[in-house]
């Protein structure tokens, strides 16, 4: 007697980039360089400009859910109000996004939360199973719709090829820089803020991007926090904000929705989930009404799911989930250096491209690219 496991695998990879990381238009990971022992060299990658990088080494990535449903057709979330819509620099014209009731009526919510949970995963392939009655009934499903909290945590360790500095107050240094607690808080062209809390964030300049992360030989990690608003995204030559982000996958194309939600609605089968307005004039933004996204999966090949369907699980990929953000250390002609944030460096290079004696620093370890697997495992009948 034998039973035969069939297992349906879809992916929604989550690409959520601070604006520092790089342009939302771009849908590809900007992997960290690495030599044969799997560190990170840094040479290749610093330059005159503000470079990042993907790279792997996180050890938890902590979401906080409220829902998940699954769709037959694609969702519509709309703006909370017209003027919402015109703050969006990247869809104020964009018919496919109009303002209004959003429209989920093709979705069976799986969970419902109007409180969310925390999943905390801590190694890639990790796996946490889902209970039987958040397996979406037989039918066939064109996208998947995932809603967490606007704030995620990360931590982890990135190994380097060469002594690195951080920009802390204390500016140590080692060949490991690893997350120390940090709170970043992406508010599209006008951030990201960091501080050591929420609070402190707020009341620091948009231009204050150091200290989030400490480096030395012994890491010892503690989860980097980030709380999204709305994204900066380069359309042309322009930054503008939005509320939109798009990434696609070999499985099929995920679209990242910073939303307003009211919250006892998420306990129900009729969320109110909407795109919020941008509100970039007061606090750096962060006075903006996001308080969850919306992840909006949809399937290059649908997924079926039968009556014989027993079970589902979620995990994790954190290949590349760091994101590594180092400043400039070279130099080029009739360029004056005033970007370090310690104002160490500030020199001007008349012909050549000259690099300061002094070690490359980090400014920050954020979050990168990383993957959710949904597996919906179904058990076959006896042979």
């Amino acid at each position: 007697m034998n039973k035969t496991i069939y297992t349906l695998i879809f992916i929604l990879s989550l690409s959520l980039f601070n604006n520092e990381a790089k342009a939302q238009s771009s849908t590809d990971v900007a992997a960290c360089p690495k030599n044969g022992s799997g560190q990170t060299v840094i040479t290749t990658i610093l330059g005159t400009a503000d470079q990042t990088c993907d790279g792997e080494g996180a050890t938890n990535v902590t979401l906080n859910i409220y829902s998940l449903g699954f769709c037959t057709s694609a969702p519509n979330v709309k703006f909370i109000s017209a003027a919402a819509q015109a703050s969006d620099g990247r869809d104020s014209l964009n018919g496919n996004y109009t303002n209004g009731t959003s429209d989920f009526s093709s979705c069976t919510w799986t969970i419902k939360e109007s409180s969310s949970f925390i999943e905390s995963l801590d190694s890639v392939g990790d796996v946490e199973p889902l209970p039987n009655d958040e397996i979406p009934p037989a039918g066939t499903y064109t996208h998947a719709v995932l809603v967490v909290s606007n704030t995620l945590q990360v931590s982890g360790t990135a190994s380097f090829s060469e002594t690195i500095k951080d920009t802390t107050a204390a500016e140590t240094e080692g060949t490991k820089c690893w997350t120390n607690g940090t709170y970043f808080l992406d508010t599209g062209k006008q951030g990201p803020l960091i501080g050591t809390s929420i609070a402190t964030a707020k009341t620091n300049k948009a231009t204050n991007v150091r200290g989030g992360a400490t480096c030395g030989d012994s890491p010892s990690p503690s989860a980097n926090n980030i709380v999204y608003y709305y994204l900066n995204y380069v359309s042309g030559a322009t930054d503008v904000n939005t509320t939109r982000s798009e990434e696609s996958t070999s499985f099929g194309t995920l679209t990242v929705l910073f939303t307003q939600a009211t919250l006892s609605s998420l306990g129900t089968n009729t969320p109110i989930i909407q795109r919020p307005v941008i509100n970039s004039a007061d606090n750096y933004g962060t006075d903006t009404g996001t308080n969850t996204l919306t992840l909006v999966f949809a399937y290059n090949s649908p997924m079926t799911v039968t009556d014989k369907t027993t079970g589902m699980d979620i995990f994790l990929n954190f290949s590349n989930a760091l994101s590594l953000d180092f400043e400039p250390i070279n130099m080029s002609a009739t360029t004056l250096i005033t970007n370090r944030d310690d104002g160490k460096v500030t020199q001007t290079v008349s012909g050549t491209t000259t690099t300061p004696t002094s070690a490359p620093r980090i400014r920050a370890i954020q979050s990168g690219p990383f993957g959710i697997q949904f597996r919906a495992v179904e058990g076959g009948g006896i042979n």
